[in-house]
């Protein structure tokens, strides 16, 4: 290392070391700090085995760039378009403050947080803007979406209103087939998962904003690294397994207050997910304890959904200290 040496000699002034002299004491060994040809990778080594996820840490392209390779075969997750949909609904990127909102209206939360929710994935978004509570506004936005995109992600529009026209509009005017339209789960009941024969896919999510994002991390994320071959290593994978591949999810002990559980239906708590490196175990907490539907504060801090089973006489409620299941929906902290 240089710093071990000091100069002996110049091949000219101010120029490279022609001689070099070893400080006192320094112990060298032949070979030692010169990278030999081929110690990167030798001939007819396997760079990247077949199905490795190429990651956003680098370290997969930074292998592939080392290789001399030019062009690899890899699956590229969906293109999928994103649009809010409803006569109320306005447009949140144009910039309108408080004042020119119009009575009984409300700005579009719902687009630009599932915008970012695909992009976090690797997953190509188009955005289509808001789309007007009108049959054929609607077919036309997602025909036009489905000529380009594998699959369109919708909310609003799929409830029980008199003008939720999703499901009709898909069925009647696009000749698409509904999966399954209504989820025994809180919040995101409506969820609605369609395909369209030649075209590709829809996924119609509810028009409440909590219940958008819920329902996105529960199918949309799972269905989006499934298209990008994230079960392709695991072969004829066990069920359990393919779960954890497509829906991380940990095990975690509550650190809040204790949660009432719904008789109805498994609920999914917004919580924070964190490593204790003192009690060397996760731990989930809940910082926002008002969870309605309605309110996208309750998703701002959260990277987890705390998957809590239906309630009864004999269980009706989770205490802190009980273990939970933590569904990651984003990075987790360390504490």
């Amino acid at each position: 290392m240089v710093e071990d040496t000091e100069l002996a000699a110049a091949a000219a002034p101010g120029g490279e070391e022609a001689r070099v002299r070893i400080r006192p004491g320094t112990r060298i060994e032949p070979g030692q700090f010169i990278r030999p040809v081929g110690h990167d990778q030798s001939a007819g080594a396997v760079v990247l085995r077949a199905f490795t996820a190429v990651t956003a840490t680098g370290g997969e392209i930074g292998a592939l760039a080392t290789s001399g390779c030019a062009t690899f075969q890899v699956k590229t997750p969906p293109v999928i378009a994103v649009m809010s949909t409803g006569d109320e609904v306005v447009d949140s990127l144009g910039g309108q403050g408080p004042e020119s909102l119009p009575y009984g209206a409300i700005r579009d939360s719902n687009r630009p947080a599932l915008l970012a929710a695909l992009r976090a994935l690797g997953c190509p978004a188009v955005d289509l803007g808001v789309v007007p509570d009108d049959p054929d506004a609607l077919a036309s936005a997602i025909r036009g979406a489905l000529a380009t995109c594998h699959g369109v992600i919708t909310s609003g529009g799929v409830s029980m209103g008199e003008r939720d026209w999703l499901k009709a509009v898909v069925e009647q005017r696009l000749g698409g087939t509904i999966h399954f339209g209504r989820v025994a789960m809180k919040p995101s009941k409506p969820t609605t998962f369609a395909t369209v024969p030649g075209a590709g896919f829809v996924f119609a999510l509810p028009g409440n904003p909590v219940s958008a994002l819920v329902a996105f991390h529960m199918f949309v994320a799972p269905a989006v690294r499934k298209f990008s071959g994230h079960l392709l290593a695991l072969g004829a994978a066990d069920p359990a397994r393919v779960r954890r591949a497509l829906r991380p999810s940990v095990t975690a002990v509550l650190d809040s207050d204790e949660i009432r559980l719904d008789r109805v239906r498994p609920e999914y708590v917004r919580g924070l997910l964190a490593w204790d490196h003192g009690t060397a175990r996760w731990v989930a907490s809940v910082p926002d304890r008002r969870q309605q539907s309605s309110r996208m504060a309750s998703m701002g801090r959260a990277n987890a959904l705390l998957a809590l089973p239906v309630g009864s006489d004999a269980k009706p409620a989770v205490a802190r200290g009980e273990a939970v299941t933590a569904i990651l929906i984003s990075a987790v902290q360390f504490t």
